[in-house]
């Protein structure tokens, strides 16, 4: 073996912010509450017993023993130990973002305020991530809203429950840039010339099956690549391998095999799918309730017998009849989720940082393009969750 590489698809960055009642956060996380020395406590804020909003279940497990194990690992691909201990620096960062708290102005006009027993994760929030104190605070009580053929700039107080999202969106775009510039570090260390590559075997570690008393859009995404693999393996192993017997004459016990093809146009197909009416609501940014959405589904799908109805559900959603069983999918959230929008001062606000690493994330580039839509006639289309991910499965399959 003279080399290898990794690719990554759809790193489920939200579980930093959002976990399920019986998921946990990343292992990294527990590994450097559990694994630091006295002096890295120190440096990182992290005390014996520190209570975190976001390490749910933090009941001690077999992987929080190996943060050694880790550092040891990183070592050996070339990232040193003051470069480590900097990129654990900014995961506590994340942690102490995760337990800052607003209170409701109950006034429209007014900003919502930092809880009292917040400040202290609030300061040292901004200390580990070395942001201003100041423009930190500002960035996630204010929204910054640029208007009119001028693009003339409001300033607009949120809602608490848009602080608490921002917060969250600042925690998901830091984490994901960490683990990208992991992935680019570990094959810069393991990739040899790709001019010696002439064959090479492929390892692909996915999600399995996922079926939820709540679904959403990740579990959307990664039953569809499920539903993709099957289709990959049955077209490719079972019926050419079968056709091929056949054409020679041979002999066997005939497999009978499903195919999902069905369940694969209501999903991709065109020129009508769940995932082009979802990016159809994205595109068009028009007000749209979730029951809306459900009625547009079924009714522009009827005709697919891999959809189903959920008529004893209280909540807006549709069914979907996959290889492995029917998923029922909140559509509450689905649009928003796709969009997956980044405030551009979040992005000026990182920028800002005088962290090494974070310079090395968040570059000072004053040309750099926000996710976030410019309004107006300017409006750059801008590539879905379930766009990129449709693209990365093609190159997978």
């Amino acid at each position: 073996m003279t080399g290898a590489a990794v690719q990554t698809y759809l790193l489920e960055k939200t579980r930093v912010a959002c976990q399920a009642s019986s998921e946990r956060n990343f292992h990294i996380f527990y590994q450097i509450c559990k694994g630091a020395s006295a002096d890295e406590r120190l440096q990182w804020h992290l005390p014996e017993g520190a209570a975190f909003s976001w390490l749910p279940n933090s009941e001690r497990t077999l992987e929080e023993d190996c943060f050694e194990v880790t550092r040891e690992a990183m070592l050996h691909l070339g990232i040193n130990t003051p470069t480590q201990n900097n990129i654990f620096k900014v995961l506590a960062g994340l942690l102490h973002l995760g337990n800052i708290q607003f209170a409701d102005s109950g006034d429209e006009a007014q900003p919502c305020q930092l809880m009292d027993d917040a400040k202290c994760s609030f300061r040292t929030s901004a200390s580990l991530l070395w942001l201003p104190e100041d423009p930190l605070l500002e960035t996630l009580q204010i929204r910054t809203i640029r208007a009119g053929r001028q693009q003339q700039v409001f300033r607009k107080p949120c809602s608490q429950a848009e602080c608490d999202t921002r917060r969250d969106c600042l925690a998901k775009l830091v984490y994901a840039r960490l683990f990208d510039w992991l992935v680019s570090v570990i094959n810069s260390s393991i990739c040899a010339d790709p001019n010696y590559w002439t064959t090479f075997i492929g390892l692909l570690d996915v999600y399995g099956f996922e079926s939820f008393p709540d679904n959403s859009l990740e579990q959307l995404c990664i039953n569809y690549a499920n539903e993709k693999l099957q289709q990959h393996f049955v077209a490719h192993y079972l019926k050419a391998q079968q056709e091929e017997y056949a054409v020679e004459g041979l002999e066997w016990s005939f497999v009978n095999y499903q195919d999902n093809q069905t369940c694969l146009d209501l999903l991709e197909g065109s020129p009508i799918s769940i995932c082009s009416l979802i990016n159809e609501e994205c595109r068009l940014n028009r007000p749209s309730s979730a029951a809306q959405l459900q009625t547009r589904i079924e009714s522009a799908l009827a005709g697919s017998p891999c959809l189903g109805h959920s008529k004893l559900s209280r909540e807006p959603s549709f069914t979907v009849l996959h290889y492995a069983g029917p998923v029922r999918y909140r559509t509450a959230g689905l649009v928003e989720k796709n969009k997956d929008p980044v405030p551009p001062e979040l992005t000026r606000l990182l920028q800002q940082s005088q962290d090494p690493l974070l310079k090395v994330l968040f570059p000072a580039d004053p040309e750099e393009k926000s996710q976030e839509e410019p309004s107006g006639q300017s409006r750059v289309p801008v590539l879905t969750v379930v766009s990129k991910f449709k693209v990365g499965l093609v190159v997978l399959t």
